[in-house]
């Protein structure tokens, strides 16, 4: 069985999450979640089941096999979705994988936001720059691939109308839409990585909570998430626009010194 291998490539704290789990809630995908967490680490910790995860405690990140053909052997899916992946595979995987990238593209100021949040000490200036390297980072990979095999995916048209763009994104991939995508809670999920607050919301929807052992890995940072503000959103419709309150007019300013000619060339004024 041939596999189709999405790669979901953004920048940090663009919707990359949100977006995998939509995708990987179709009948024939699986939903990987962040690839490093097997290449780049050897861990291999699902989010949402923790040591007893029935697809993860099964997997051996030290086989032969390549990992995507033998993700797609045990949970028996021909489509796996898969979170910037680019840093951890040669351009072309071998025989039997197929490859498609959705280039998931957020308001650089939105991401520098989250970046302050998130880490501690950071500064608007140094945020700024991270999200503007990261993104050419992204775009230098990108090129590697045939233009065909590449959809821009802007987060805020996601956010806006989530049904019209995974339509889109299904039609790209030669997939049919499954309205179960837009409920991706009603699926059982299993997920490396990612961002902790959107994976709690989820298990809230479904009446659980994370894992202690998801608590654990991430709980240096926790503090600084805000966790209660995602159990408390709407999964279908996921929006955070915490950047509008959350940058001063001064802020502002700095990310325009910094990186705003890069964000009016992706279409934000």
């Amino acid at each position: 069985m041939s596999v189709l291998a999405v790669n979901v490539i953004c920048t940090s704290y663009s919707g990359n999450t949100w977006l995998n789990l939509m995708l990987g809630a179709h009948s024939r995908a699986f939903c990987v979640g962040e690839y490093k967490n097997i290449r780049k680490t050897g861990r291999v910790n699902c989010m949402l089941h923790g040591a007893d995860c029935p697809v993860w405690s099964r997997f051996d990140a030290s086989a032969q096999e390549h990992p995507y053909l033998q993700l797609s052997r045990l949970t028996g899916k021909n489509i796996l979705v898969i979170s910037n992946s680019l840093d951890y595979l040669p351009a072309d995987p071998g025989p039997g994988i197929e490859q498609r990238f959705i280039h998931l593209i957020r308001d650089g100021r939105a991401v520098a936001a989250s970046f302050r949040r998130k880490h501690r000490g950071m500064n608007i200036w140094q945020a700024a720059r991270r999200w503007r390297h990261d993104h050419r980072k992204n775009l230098r990979r990108l090129s590697r691939h045939p233009a065909e095999a590449v959809l821009p995916v802007r987060y805020e048209e996601l956010k806006s109308d989530p049904e019209r763009e995974v339509r889109r994104i299904c039609g790209f991939l030669g997939i049919p839409f499954e309205p179960s995508m837009l409920e991706y809670w009603t699926r059982d999920m299993h997920y490396l990585g990612g961002n902790q607050g959107t994976l709690l919301a989820l298990a809230r929807k479904q009446g659980g909570d994370l894992p202690e052992s998801s608590r654990r890995e991430q709980g240096r940072e926790q503090r600084d998430w805000k966790l209660e503000f995602y159990a408390g959103s709407d999964p279908q419709k996921f929006t955070d626009d915490r950047w509008k309150s959350d940058l001063t007019s001064i802020q502002l300013g700095i990310f325009n010194l910094a990186a705003g000619g890069l964000n009016r060339r992706l279409g934000y004024q």
